[in-house]
């Protein structure tokens, strides 16, 4: 009977370590990546009041292409501000998430 008891205790000990483990990776992942976006929020900050081209997946809501070009008007570790023209060519400011950025380029 005890032999029942232990190997059975056994059993539920390896099904749960690797479940563990899976969560200690996701974990790791998540951090990598909040890690990843506080670098990214730190180069932008630097990028306050120059104009800069953005892609983004906001941009097509907000000017129809992926696109964006616009000035930084200010950013914190997860929005940035940004003053830019619509289709019409009226000046507009959104704010937008930084993780939503694919890529960056300054302009001026």
């Amino acid at each position: 009977m005890n032999w029942i008891i232990l190997l059975g205790l056994v059993v539920i000990y390896w099904s749960f370590d690797g479940k563990i483990e899976k969560l200690n990776k996701l974990l790791k992942k998540q951090n990598r990546q909040q890690q990843e976006e506080k670098g990214m929020s730190k180069v932008i900050q630097g990028l306050v009041n120059k104009k800069c081209l953005i892609n983004t997946d906001e941009a097509l809501t907000l000017v129809g292409k992926a696109e964006i070009e616009g000035i930084i008007l200010e950013t914190d570790e997860e929005w940035i501000k940004l003053e830019y023209l619509d289709k019409n060519n009226e000046k507009k400011i959104s704010a937008f998430r930084i993780d939503s950025v694919d890529y960056l380029s300054v302009i001026e």
